[in-house]
């Protein structure tokens, strides 16, 4: 009668089996915030099940770009959990994973980078000109156009009117 070597048996199933949400640990770090944007509406206790898997540095990345009392939440589930179904462990790897390979196929824009590419070309148009759009943001969006004359200060300080 042939023995089965039960050890080596659990061992390569191991090895064999995808581990949930790894492909999250790979993603860089804007796409980590892209990610955290994506599952801030998501349920804690689904939060929690995902962070679980996850190394510290990409946790930390995405704690980063969640609200205070979210993370706690997720925290606190964390330490509560015990058992979860392999069958919903797989099935919310399966939706996550499907969001993460939509958002990858997306092209982001660094808004730091639009900001001063915005700028450059607004300071290209002379200085009454500049002023004039300037003002113009600032009446729709004062935090950008603070952002726009810091840019402006820095580069070229003779410009701010």
């Amino acid at each position: 009668m042939m023995q089965l070597d039960f050890r080596r048996i659990t061992l390569e199933l191991k090895r064999n089996v995808k581990k949930p949400f790894s492909y999250i640990n790979n993603l860089k770090q804007s796409e980590l915030e892209i990610f955290a944007s994506f599952i801030v509406n998501e349920h804690p206790q689904t939060i929690s099940l995902i962070v679980l898997h996850l190394d510290e540095n990409t946790m930390s990345h995405i704690f980063k770009n969640l609200p205070d009392d979210l993370i706690v939440e997720v925290v606190l589930r964390m330490s509560r959990t015990d058992l979860v179904s392999t069958k919903i462990l797989r099935t919310v790897d399966d939706v996550v994973f499907k969001k993460v390979k939509a958002f990858q196929k997306l092209h982001y824009f660094n808004k730091s980078e639009a900001i001063n590419k915005a700028q450059k070309a607004i300071s290209s148009l002379g200085r009454e000109k500049s002023k004039e759009i300037r003002d113009c943001i600032g009446t729709i969006d004062l935090m950008l156009v603070n952002k726009i004359n810091n840019e402006i200060a820095k580069n070229n300080p003779e410009d701010i009117i």
